[in-house]
């Protein structure tokens, strides 16, 4: 066992004992699931990468101190360890080429949608072309978020704190099936 994997199994310990000592809302707070799937990728990067093994010692920080940060609960503290995280994950997304889950959903529904204004103009009904750019946007979204799921470059795959957004993908399909029936009645009354 190297070096790498018994610091990430330290770090794995340490979040479970968290996670059987604080409350859910903290732990969610916290970010601690995704703390723990940062800890595992950063591990995995660190023999090449020296940011992640800079990093490592940063995670072993946040886990030592997030105790402290929220019995005192300090809002500053509290902001320092999301930026962490938050930074961690920046590097991984730019340097180990790493998405978080949903993310090209998100980036193609935007995209979707202003291809959708354009579109809608030539059909002569702005609120037709609005929902099936939508539509399209999040079917390519979605593709690209299953092949980087397929390939293993999403930072936290199947992670209980993430799989929050697959109820958000439900609500989004949901959200587009109403647009998609609004525009269609707006079509036929404009007719």
């Amino acid at each position: 066992m190297d070096s790498g994997s018994n610091w990430r199994d330290g770090i794995t310990r340490r979040i479970d004992q968290l996670k059987d000592t604080l409350g859910e809302k903290d732990y969610k707070k916290y970010k601690l699931d995704l703390l723990r799937c940062v800890a595992e990728r950063i591990a995995e990067f660190s023999p090449e990468c020296g940011q992640c093994r800079i990093f490592q010692q940063d995670i072993s920080t946040l886990t030592q101190d997030v105790g402290n940060t929220i019995q005192t609960a300090d809002k500053v503290r509290r902001k320092a360890h999301a930026r962490t995280i938050d930074r961690i994950v920046d590097h991984l997304q730019k340097q180990h080429k790493l998405v978080t889950e949903g993310y090209y959903l998100g980036m193609w529904m935007g995209i979707g949608l202003a291809l959708g204004l354009p579109t809608g103009i030539p059909l002569g009904n702005i609120s037709l072309g609005l929902p099936i750019g939508l539509c399209i946007g999040v079917a390519i979204g979605t593709s690209l978020d299953a092949k980087a799921k397929k390939e293993g470059r999403v930072i936290c795959p199947g992670e209980k704190a993430i799989s929050s957004l697959q109820g958000t993908k439900l609500m989004i399909l949901i959200g587009l099936a109403v647009l998609l029936l609004a525009g269609l009645v707006a079509f036929m009354l404009l007719r």
